[in-house]
């Protein structure tokens, strides 16, 4: 057993706008959230095994989501800071088939009042897609920002 639930912050409930999950939802109808508002149980310590993976990890604890997340074996869109000097970052990057570099810095929802709020002044959001529809990816996400398609980029 993880102890992913004794180890959070209160910033890392903190929730994703209705605007980027109207997109999830649009590639992936039925899509698993290992990292709810509310967890009942650890992400960690679950079996990702549904048709599509949303994830908007605990920014405490990026490192072991972006490691465990990895070994699992369907397609994923996370949601996370651009650090891109950052071991977890790295490999996303590595593992990721495409990614959007938001326009916008994200105005999470704070769980407390249920009102978006603008993270640090110096945080910007990426969106990296892992998986074999880069090009599905790129038409829900490029509104929000600049989409780099990495497996039309490298034919």
């Amino acid at each position: 057993m993880h102890d992913f639930l004794e180890k959070c912050k209160p910033n890392d409930f903190w929730q994703t706008p209705e605007y980027i999950l109207e997109r999830v939802r649009a590639m992936y109808p039925n899509y698993f959230d290992p990292c709810p508002p509310k967890p009942g149980k650890d992400g960690l310590g679950l079996f990702w095994d549904w048709d599509g993976v949303f994830v908007n990890p605990p920014f405490s604890q990026l490192a072991r989501w972006v490691d465990y997340g990895l070994d699992q074996p369907r397609e994923q869109i996370w949601l996370t800071h651009h650090k891109h000097d950052t071991k977890w970052c790295q490999k996303l990057v590595k593992a990721s088939t495409a990614f959007a570099m938001l326009k916008k810095r994200v105005k999470f929802i704070d769980p407390a009042t249920g009102q978006p709020r603008s993270t640090q002044f110096d945080q910007r959001q990426t969106l990296w897609y892992l998986g074999n529809r880069g090009d599905d990816f790129k038409a829900w996400f490029k509104d929000l920002g600049f989409v780099v398609n990495i497996m039309e980029e490298s034919q």
